[in-house]
Formats: structure tokens, C-alpha cells, sequence
């Protein structure tokens, strides 16, 4: 859509959060994209809303590859709820 906004579309006035699956997992999804609508026609809201679904998204993925990584971890889940924690309370 934009220049920086690659996962951003415009699909009826509305902007939505695109993302490719995984070649691995198309066979499980059934499909090659993932589309979430932002519901917003405004920009600025779009992009402000993709960034925290995009960040949950990360986090998610790195508390899984943390949980894999087994005991060791302890110390990097602390951090990482003490991090979550303080940029809600900022907003």
C-alpha cells in the first residue's frame, strides 16, 4: 500500500493486516496469506493497530521459542513480561 507499510492493504475503503503463512503451514491453513481487517479507514490508526498486533505476533514467537529452550529461559520471560508490562503503561 504504502512505501515502509508492506503489510498493510486497502480492500472497500478498508485497511487490513496482510501476512504470508509459512510455506510449511499453506498444506495445514489452506492458504498462501492471512488477512485481518484493522476496521479503519484512517492511516495513522491502521498503521498505529498493525504495529501491536505485529508486536503481540513477535512476542508470541519468541515466548515459544523461549519455552523450547527449557530452564534456561527463567530469566529472558522475566524480562520479557517486565518489557510488555511497562510499554502498556505508557499508552
Amino acid at each position: 500500500m504504502a512505501k515502509g507499510i508492506p503489510f498493510l492493504i486497502k480492500k472497500r475503503d478498508i485497511l487490513y493486516l496482510q501476512k504470508r503463512v509459512p510455506k510449511k503451514l499453506v498444506p495445514t491453513i489452506g492458504r498462501q496469506f492471512v488477512q485481518l481487517s484493522l476496521r479503519t479507514k484512517d492511516k495513522a490508526t491502521a498503521i498505529r493497530t498493525a504495529g501491536i498486533i505485529l508486536s503481540a505476533e513477535k512476542l508470541a514467537i519468541e515466548k515459544s521459542w523461549i519455552f523450547k529452550m527449557g530452564v534456561q529461559a527463567t530469566n529472558i520471560q522475566f524480562l520479557s513480561k517486565k518489557v510488555l508490562t511497562s510499554d502498556i503503561s505508557q499508552n
